[in-house]
């Protein structure tokens, strides 16, 4: 947060209350999304880098230059068009968005083994708690750990490299 102060005498800047619109190619990659994480279009933010922002509620129109972080980052940069991947801080903030989750409160093992980047086996959970080829938060304990993709019995792990704990 950044308090500022104009000089006496100046006139205060005009801000838009419209919003810019979203480019087409990022209506796109949401829409891809949508089977997996449901997020309201009107708080949605795209900056000059067409970078996806999910802002705070209540959120003033901002400026597409200048503003570094105006939120949650909602797709992974390295995401395919064809394929968009939620990124790490929609996981760990964004969590309750998404139409499924992964407990693995009754396994401290998976958990460790998730932050340390490692592909998890899923056969020992009960199988109407996994998702089918679906993006998923991993809550350990009520907590977010981050993120994976579920396919049948497999978790690939989407946990960030710089992040992951050394094995």
């Amino acid at each position: 947060m950044a308090y500022f102060r104009k000089p006496a005498g100046e006139a205060p800047a005009l801000i838009s209350k419209k919003r810019p619109p979203i480019s087409p190619n990022a209506l796109k990659l949401l829409a891809a999304l949508a089977p997996y994480v449901t997020l309201d279009k009107a708080r949605i933010f795209e900056d000059d880098k067409h970078r996806l922002w999910l802002t705070p509620a209540g959120c003033i129109s901002l400026p597409s230059r200048g503003i570094t972080m105006p939120g949650v980052q909602i797709l992974d940069p390295a995401s395919k068009p064809d394929r968009p991947v939620p990124h790490h801080q929609l996981f760990k903030a964004g969590y309750k968005y998404f139409g499924a989750a992964l407990d693995i409160s009754a396994h401290p093992e998976m958990a460790a083994a998730y932050i340390k980047g490692l592909e998890l086996d899923l056969s020992n959970l009960p199988h109407g708690q996994i998702p089918n080829k679906a993006y998923v938060p991993v809550m350990y304990r009520g907590f977010c750990l981050g993120g994976g993709r579920t396919d049948r019995d497999r978790l690939k792990n989407l946990y960030p490299k710089g992040l992951r704990e050394s094995c």
